[in-house]
Parts: C-alpha cells; sequence; structure tokens
C-alpha cells in the first residue's frame, strides 16, 4: 500500500495517490491523530490498518495532531499572573477562560480514550528564562505535546516559539505590533484584536500558541479554536481552514466573520 500527498491529510480527498496490494479494495476510513495517517480497509471481517507517518503540520489538523489512537497527550500552558519572565510582567485571568474553552474542544474529539495525560500549567511549570541569553528552556516532562495560551510578554512558552517564526511580536514607540516578515506589514491593537495561532514542531513533538496583541485578543484566539470546524461550516463568512497555513494572523470583525489577514505556510 502507498499513499502520497503534499498536504495535510485529513479529508479523503487530499490523498492524490492509494494503492493496496492482497487486499480487496474498499472505500477506506481515513483517521488523523497525531503525525500519523490511519488508512483503514475492511477485508471481510479483518480490519487491516496502514499507518503513513510524519505528516506536514498545518493548523487545519487541529486538534488530532495532539492526539494518538488511544490517548489524549498534551500539556495546557497558561503565563503566571505574577510578575515574571522578559518584561517582568503577569498574565490575565482573560487567558485562563480562553484556556479552558481550548482543553474543552480537545477533550469532547478525545471522548472515549482509555487514557489521558493531559494537565493545565503555568509557564512557570515546565520553562524557566535566561536573561543573559535571553532564552527560555522547556522541561517537557511526561507530555508528547503542548498548547500555549497568552502572549510572548505574559507566557515564557509563548516566549520561546514566538522568536521562531515569521509571524511574530515586535515593539514600535513603545506599543506590542504582531509584525510579518513576509509583507513587512505591522498590526497593532489600535485597528482590530488581531491574534496569532501556530504549529510548529519541537524535535518530534507538536506545539501550538495562540496569543493576541491584548486578553481581549487571545480570547478571540481561543474562541476560534473552541468553535474551530463550525466556522467552516458557516453559509455567511465561512472560514477555509486550508488557507491558515502553520501560522496566521486573523481578527473577528464581527460575531462569526473571521479574517485571515496573513498566513505563513512554510518554508
Amino acid at each position: 500500500m502507498s499513499a502520497t500527498s503534499g498536504e495535510w491529510l485529513t479529508p479523503a480527498a487530499r490523498i492524490t495517490s492509494l494503492s493496496t496490494d492482497g487486499v480487496d479494495e474498499r472505500e477506506p476510513s481515513i483517521l488523523i491523530l497525531g503525525s500519523k495517517m490511519y488508512i483503514v480497509y475492511n477485508s471481510g471481517d479483518t480490519a487491516i490498518y496502514f499507518s503513513y507517518a510524519d505528516l506536514p503540520l498545518y493548523i487545519e489538523g487541529y486538534p488530532y495532531m495532539f492526539m494518538n489512537l488511544t490517548t489524549l497527550d498534551v500539556a495546557y500552558v497558561v503565563g503566571d499572573t505574577a510578575l515574571h519572565g522578559p518584561y517582568n510582567w503577569g498574565a490575565w485571568t482573560i487567558d485562563v477562560l480562553g484556556l479552558a474553552g481550548v482543553s474543552e474542544t480537545i477533550a469532547k474529539h478525545a471522548y472515549g480514550y482509555s487514557d489521558s495525560y493531559s494537565l493545565p500549567l503555568l509557564d512557570r511549570d515546565v520553562a524557566t528564562y535566561d536573561p543573559a541569553t535571553d532564552t527560555v528552556n522547556v522541561n517537557w516532562g511526561p507530555w508528547g505535546t503542548l498548547i500555549s495560551v497568552g502572549g510572548p510578554g505574559v507566557n515564557l512558552v509563548t516566549y520561546k516559539y514566538d522568536k521562531l517564526l515569521p509571524l511574530h511580536l515586535t515593539w514600535i514607540d513603545g506599543a506590542p505590533y504582531i509584525h510579518s516578515d513576509l509583507s513587512g506589514m505591522d498590526y497593532g491593537s489600535s485597528d482590530h484584536e488581531y491574534f496569532v495561532i501556530a504549529v510548529l514542531r519541537d524535535g518530534d513533538r507538536n506545539v501550538m500558541i495562540a496569543w493576541g496583541l491584548t486578553g481581549e485578543g487571545t480570547k478571540h484566539a481561543c474562541l476560534f479554536l473552541q468553535r474551530f470546524r463550525i466556522w467552516s461550516a458557516l453559509q455567511e463568512h465561512p472560514v477555509d481552514l486550508r488557507q491558515l497555513g502553520k501560522a496566521t494572523v486573523m481578527h473577528m470583525e464581527e460575531w462569526g466573520h473571521w479574517v485571515i489577514d496573513e498566513a505563513w505556510f512554510g518554508s
């Protein structure tokens, strides 16, 4: 059996080539979990499973990149409200509310799993900041994936991964902006409540960060993730999830009307 595609393979239609040897070929079931695609054929009474590892990581695949076949394995990280980090700031309570919505959505998708290694954590539980080198070290512990909510100014984990992306925090005349290395644009909170959602890999672990320039922007990012699959099915202003790429800058024009301002699909 072989399967090839240049994209994230959540919909079965994304498979451009599929063949089997020695199997009664029928309409397959497609399951994307973690970094693997499982193609399930039924031959008589026997289910035959094939896996296709190391799929490209795109936001479109959320929330399945945080699951495997039987286990929900994710650490949810929010910034500590105490002053800390490179800016000596504390996170807002609104970040916690946003994270609660995200974790609820993932829990619904993982209903019936035999094991769950998910836990909400403060950034200082898993990360340390070295001011001499301006670097953050993440202690992964037992978790295989991680979701970090809250901006680089208040969450050490977001601070670490934000610096690796072409859509990142910058400062202009003392005010925070989201800067795009792609277009040169700077997105400020005086225009809209802009936010960033991004996915990336740290070694073989999947990471997502979601943050806004303000607490309200972070809340909007989490709201988008909380009802992620619903937005693509709206009759008015549906979101094409394939256009989110690996990292995106977005804002909400009005309730249910999401605008993708920019997206990065990787090099």
